[in-house]
């Protein structure tokens, strides 16, 4: 095995699994792409792993395929000062497990189990944002135009992105090497669905739904951060008190943390640009979603930070200011002097005996 070979380790299956690697737009930015493995099984249900490079990626590296999993990875940085190594001479990439685990190595890839559903989202979501500018001209959406109000054969659905991403992702092909199976699991957790003649479904992109499925998302990354000792908690628990004096944060403020900090990672993480800020806006309104009181708590806490620092700041520069007055005062004269000598008695009496 050569130096740029790189091995994944598959899960154990029976032998009628299948894996393939296919490139499928980035859900975040679908103009470009990103490697996913797809694992098929006729007898169950597919799945799709997010297939990622660790960061610290090495300064020679110009391979094409890590440019796609790892965004900048292969560019070189010219200017920038060397990366820290290994003694093997490669870059140091890591990957921290809680509650402390560090796994380092230079040409690692890690697969994370992906839903197709994220990616579908932001596809049609897109699809549907166009066309509703072109329709009426304003660059705001609105929820009755957001997605299509008729019912779309899978087929049709297919057609649509192959027609829609043709030029976009250079190679349409992906939409055809997805199976079957894997669209339906995931457009059922997004649309209304109607099947007739046993075997033949029907979709409808609902934004209620797509919401209550987001916000299921969002709900158990809130429950595994809060209720588990990781950095994160760690991280909202420094921001609702940076000072960590005593452990008197109220439960509320760090449960609407938790729950912010969830949102920003679901929708920044697997959304696309285009539609991020109309969910997470519908998201918001959906469930009464109120941060009001956890951010002005975070703002009077950093108000008062800067008044402290303001504080200090002054009175080191009054200290420093009294020290230079004081060194640069006056000082006594040490040289000699001629002292005039009184005469004494003595003195007299010789200076009238000569």
């Amino acid at each position: 095995m050569d130096k740029e070979s790189k091995v994944i380790i598959l899960p154990k299956t029976n032998s009628s699994s299948e894996f393939k690697i296919i490139n499928l737009p980035n859900p975040t930015n679908l103009t470009t792409t990103k490697s996913y493995l797809l694992h098929h099984n006729e007898d169950s249900n597919n799945q799709l792993y997010e297939l990622n490079i660790i960061g610290g990626e090495d300064d020679n590296d110009g391979n094409d395929d890590e440019k796609t999993d790892n965004g900048n990875a292969g560019t070189k940085n010219k200017g920038q000062k060397p990366k820290s190594k290994l003694k093997s001479e490669n870059s140091i990439k890591s990957l921290i497990f809680e509650p402390g685990y560090v796994l380092q190595s230079p040409k690692i890839i890690i697969s994370n189990k992906f839903n197709l559903s994220y990616l579908l989202i932001s596809l049609f979501s897109n699809i549907n944002q166009q066309k509703s500018q072109q329709q009426s001209q304003q660059s705001s959406l609105s929820s009755e135009n957001l997605f299509n109000d008729n019912f779309k054969s899978l087929e049709d659905l297919k057609d649509q992105l192959l027609n829609e991403y043709r030029e976009d992702t250079n190679n349409n092909d992906w939409v055809l090497e997805i199976p079957d199976q894997l669209y339906h699991q995931s457009l059922i957790n997004l649309c209304d669905v109607i099947t007739e003649n046993i075997d033949e479904s029907f979709y409808r992109f609902d934004l209620s739904k797509i919401l209550h499925w987001l916000n299921e998302k969002v709900l158990a990354l809130q429950k595994y951060i809060l209720t588990n000792d990781n950095s994160i908690l760690t991280k909202l628990k420094l921001e609702l008190n940076p000072s960590m004096s005593n452990n008197n944060i109220e439960d509320q403020l760090l449960n609407d943390l938790g729950l912010l900090y969830s949102i920003d990672y679901i929708f920044n993480s697997y959304l696309d640009d285009g539609v991020n800020s109309f969910l997470r806006q519908k998201l918001l309104e959906e469930f009464k979603y109120d941060f009001t009181r956890v951010l002005k708590h975070i703002d009077d806490l950093k108000i008062q930070q800067s008044l402290i620092e303001n504080v200090l700041e002054s009175n080191l520069k009054s200290t420093t200011n009294n020290t230079k007055s004081s060194s640069t005062k006056k000082k006594p004269a040490t040289g000699t002097t001629n002292k005039k000598v009184k005469r004494g008695a003595i003195d007299s009496f010789f200076k009238k005996a000569k």
